[in-house]
């Protein structure tokens, strides 16, 4: 078990991806992964962390509660939560929940056309 012997970082990763139809509701996929998530180098908290890809059970709710009102913002459609890590002492549900407030608030722009600095300010509000 990894214990920080300093200031926490927060840390998470979802990946999502949104797919429009006339169905008039939107669809809500979560993939949870099962205990044998498997500890992974290549993320930026590696170094400070125990990261593990998936998605804990723990964290579902959370990821649900993020997506609240999503449908005014998406319109009808699937949105699927496909990828996702955690850390072990790093992340926690409010995390999660604003990672997927922030998931939806992205798919609802073009981000080609975004520039550096209108990204910025798109995610200056993000809670830690």
């Amino acid at each position: 078990m990894f214990v920080p012997k300093g200031g926490r970082a927060v840390y998470g990763l979802l990946g999502a991806s949104f797919t429009p139809d006339n169905v008039e509701k939107l669809v809500v996929q979560l993939a949870i992964s099962a205990n044998t998530e498997k500890q992974v180098d290549w993320s930026l908290a590696a170094s400070i962390d125990e990261v593990y890809a998936g998605m804990p059970l723990e964290y579902a709710d959370s990821v649900l509660d993020g997506v609240v009102g999503a449908e005014e913002i998406l319109g009808s459609g699937v949105l699927r939560f496909e990828s996702a890590a955690h850390g072990v002492v790093g992340s926690s549900p409010r995390i999660f929940r604003q990672l997927a407030r922030d998931v939806v608030r992205l798919l609802s722009y073009k981000v080609e056309s975004l520039s550096e600095e209108e990204l910025t300010i798109l995610f200056s509000g993000i809670e830690t």
